[in-house]
């Protein structure tokens, strides 16, 4: 659940070239604390789904500890939307005995809406029975950097990639380490 006021701030884009891999600045991603070796993965894939992305940016340990609370929540979700899809299937095949037409796909459907509510209710609750700092650390961090864009290089050339950052100053840091 990302906070809609913290994600209309403004941002820092830059572009870099593409490389095997990156200098990453000393400070977390999210708030600038001290690190440690955990990650906050950031990825994007290309229109067609065949070229993948990903950045792995250092992050200090209350950041982790928010993050898996919030990938737990996930989760949790999923088990939470596959209990609500048995029950929705099991109501659809209730409704279509007692309907004098047959309707074979009711019991398919009200399941797919099952799961989707369940997630959906489970991921609510979790997220937001959260203390309100780790629900600012976890919204602090899935909007601290985004990927925007990259290029491949091809077979002699270069490549890019975009990325919009939330802290100015580690995006001029990470340009600066990466020769942008």
């Amino acid at each position: 659940m990302v906070n809609q006021k913290a994600a209309r701030t403004p941002r820092t884009r830059i572009q870099v070239g593409y490389f095997g891999s990156y200098n990453m600045p000393p400070g977390c991603v999210a708030c600038g604390n001290p690190v440690t070796p955990h990650v906050y993965q950031v990825g994007k894939s290309s229109w067609n789904n065949k070229q993948h992305v990903w950045l792995k940016f250092p992050i200090c340990e209350e950041c982790n500890q928010a993050n898996k609370a919030y990938v737990s929540a996930g989760r949790m979700g999923c088990l939470g939307g596959l209990l609500m899809a048995a029950v929705g299937y099991g109501f659809g095949s209730f409704l279509d005995l007692l309907s004098s037409f047959r309707f074979e796909w009711l019991p398919a459907l009200c399941a797919i809406v099952g799961l989707f509510v369940g997630i959906w209710l489970v991921r609510i609750y979790s997220v937001a029975n959260k203390p309100p700092e780790v629900r600012e650390r976890v919204t602090r961090l899935l909007t601290s950097v985004t990927m925007v864009g990259f290029k491949l290089p091809p077979l002699f050339g270069k490549g890019w990639i975009k990325l919009d950052f939330a802290n100015p100053d580690y995006a001029s840091q990470f340009m600066m380490l990466n020769g942008g």
